[in-house]
């Protein structure tokens, strides 16, 4: 096992605030393992956005949370190389930042991005070489065209480029394009994301991924990460390394309730390394993986597992070639949800942070890994050479864990010889650095001849200066410089060669989704909008508008204004005749989901009372819970519950998923007879 916890798991806030975001908590960590986590509380009943500034062992720096802003949602955060971040996040459907100093002191006032009063949405960050950072976000036009706007700016956080990926980019089937995810590679900026590609059989939602240099310059094509139309990808992840090589993360659905993790390795030209390698495939719901990487390629993924007794935060460790580092590990004492991750950029050191239930309330926690402490000594006590020389070599062997790099002083701290007459001692005390992997290093001391018959002499070398490792059992070594008629040992035999990496084990693929037809769109005024039993989208565009695709698999869009989500097929509910809509933009305390008693025949009353709704966690919830409609936050699911806690849906089930996955609650609905 490469790395082991320190301390138990912990609380990230100080005033113990609940959250209820969908990804509730975000972590950066500086090269010496203290890292900054922020998260989405509450303060008076209003979304707000926390920070504390923790030490590499889990200790808190700050007495207190930081209130980053009141009314503010989805955190993310970029750190720099001298300890300063960065905390973006989404205000009034627009993106903000606010740059901090490495003390957690604010540096200027908050920054809106860009200058288009379109909404700009799912902020993600990532820092440049230069002290600059970059952030990317999704927007939506009054056509319902979706794009990934990326800004860079520079370490004063002044505005230098932009760039816009529209759907046309992506590709002439791309329907629509969300839930961007960025990360800087050497001289490169990364940015991969979530596309709905049109097909003869239906729409698969597809991972896509393009490279811009530092001022934001388009390198090549979008590219589909895995272009396999059987898949159903989600929630990218992407991290490169100072090399400008890139790892790719992603979940793919089965169905409902079972989705794997998979990861893909890309080099510095962005060509993709193998195939998709696996990260998690079992028979339970594993998704939103997130991923971190150290300066020299290698890597950690955090994803989330939902089984029988509720989720769980578990991580995998990978070298630099994508081979398993140790096996796939739970976090214990994590047992929430949308995990988090943050490598240092020596990799001996990572934080994982994740959305907590605790007694009905949802708190982040947080724990620290490190790797076990490596040994290094020399690989014998006594060393002999004649006095001919020319050189004496001594080996330092590393042994334990030697997933991150170490480094010790080797110092000249006695003996009988003289240095310049027996020895030439230039050089000492010498740094041996051990780079990740790497178990034995070679150190080098030139013999002097003279005339004299002095016999044996002695140099004494100790190992001091350690840093990630401790000292061996010989610390000390003695080097005896032998008369002239004395012959010299060999030197010892190299270190083995690693072992090559496994070969990756496919996963099982989905069936696709069927592509939407008729598209209807409204104008600026108030519309009402009514679909057919085809596959329509519909987009209401500026005004209060009534959307309701009556049957099949549609996807509606409000736009700005109060909008009503109509769900009605002129009978009773039918699983087959009703569909799955998708609804890519509800807001909670404008819009309205409608339920028609018609359809919703259960349905007894002109309102929903909290025993008709529940949040649940996975599909089996969904179908016993005692309520009548439940709702899976995680993955924005929605389902008539028609049977309550009888086993399966009855004759209801799903009929709608919400993209943005919100905390509904019964004052989202409306009945009508």
């Amino acid at each position: 096992m490469a790395f082991q916890p320190i301390g138990p798991a912990f609380p990230v806030d100080a005033a113990s605030a609940g959250t209820f975001s969908d990804t509730p908590s975000n972590v950066a960590i500086a090269a010496n393992g203290d890292f900054v986590v922020v998260w989405e509380g509450e303060l008076d009943s209003q979304k707000t956005v926390y920070a504390r500034r923790f030490r590499a062992d889990g200790t808190p720096k700050d007495t207190g949370d930081i209130l980053v802003k009141q009314g503010a949602e989805k955190p993310t955060i970029a750190i720099a190389a001298d300890g300063s971040y960065v905390v973006a996040y989404v205000e009034s459907e627009q993106v903000f930042f606010q740059r901090y100093s490495a003390a957690g002191t604010a540096v200027g006032t908050a920054v809106k991005v860009g200058s288009s009063d379109a909404p700009l949405l799912t902020p993600a960050i990532a820092t440049l070489g230069n002290g600059g950072f970059v952030i990317a976000g999704q927007t939506i036009d009054e056509f319902g065209v979706e794009s990934i706007l990326l800004f860079s700016y520079n370490s004063a956080g002044v505005l230098q480029n932009t760039a816009t990926i529209t759907e046309a980019d992506a590709g002439p089937d791309v329907v629509y394009q969300f839930n961007p995810a960025v990360a800087v590679a050497g001289n490169t900026i990364i940015v991969s994301w979530e596309g709905g590609v049109s097909t003869e059989g239906g729409v698969d939602n597809e991972v896509f991924y393009a490279r811009f240099d530092a001022n934001l310059t388009k390198i090549g094509d979008e590219t589909v990460v895995v272009a396999d139309p059987l898949k159903n990808q989600f929630a990218p992840a992407v991290a490169g390394d100072a090399s400008g090589k890139f790892v790719i993360a992603w979940q793919d659905e089965i169905s409902d309730s079972n989705s794997d993790v998979y990861f893909r390795q890309f080099n510095a030209t962005g060509a993709p390394q193998g195939t998709q390698q696996a990260v998690a495939t079992t028979a339970d719901f594993e998704g939103d993986p997130q991923i971190s990487m150290t300066g020299d390629g290698r890597f950690v993924i955090a994803y989330e597992k939902f089984t029988d007794e509720g989720p769980q935060a578990f991580y995998q460790v990978y070298s630099a070639t994508g081979t398993k580092v140790g096996s796939t590990q739970p976090v214990v004492g994590l047992s929430g949800d949308d995990p988090a991750v943050a490598i240092n950029p020596n990799g001996d050191r990572f934080v994982i942070t994740a959305q907590t239930f605790e007694e009905g309330a949802e708190f982040p926690d947080a724990r620290v890994f490190s790797v076990a402490t490596p040994t290094i000594q020399f690989d014998k006590a006594i060393y002999e050479i004649g006095e001919a020389g020319p050189a004496s070599t001594l080996t330092l062997t590393r042994a334990g864990d030697t997933f991150a790099g170490s480094q010790v002083t080797v110092t000249i701290t006695g003996g009988t010889a003289t240095a310049g007459a027996d020895y030439n001692n230039t050089g000492f005390p010498l740094t041996v650095s051990f780079a990740a992997g790497e178990t034995s290093k070679t150190v080098s001391l030139p013999i002097l001849q003279d005339t004299l018959v002095e016999g044996t002499e002695t140099v004494t070398f100790s190992i001091t200066g350690v840093t990630n490792a401790a000292v061996g059992t010989t610390g000390t070594a003695t080097l005896n410089i032998l008369d002239d008629d004395t012959s010299p040992t060999p030197g010892p035999s190299p270190a083995p060669a690693p072992a090559p990496a496994p070969a990756p084990t496919p996963g099982p693929s989905p069936i696709p989704t069927p592509a939407p037809t008729n598209p209807f769109i409204g104008g600026p005024g108030n519309d009402t909008l009514i679909g057919n039993n085809q596959r329509n989208i519909i987009v209401g565009n500026e005004g209060n508008d009534i959307l309701n695709g009556r049957g099949g698999n549609d996807r509606l869009t409000g736009g700005p204004g109060r909008d009503r989500f109509v769900f009605d097929i002129g009978r009773r509910f039918n699983q087959k005749a009703m569909g799955v809509d998708v609804i890519t933009d509800f807001t909670r305390g404008e819009d309205k989901i409608v339920l028609d008693r018609t359809t919703f025949t259960q349905l007894k009353r002109n309102r929903l009372t909290s025993a008709d709704f529940e949040t649940v966690k996975n599909r089996r919830e969904a179908q016993t819970s005692d309520a009548l409609f439940t709702y899976i936050r995680k993955t924005g699911a929605l389902f008539y519950n028609e049977n309550r806690d009888n086993t399966g849906f009855g004759r209801g089930g799903k009929f709608a998923d919400l993209t943005n996955g919100l905390n509904l609650g019964v004052k989202d609905f409306v009945v009508v007879a």
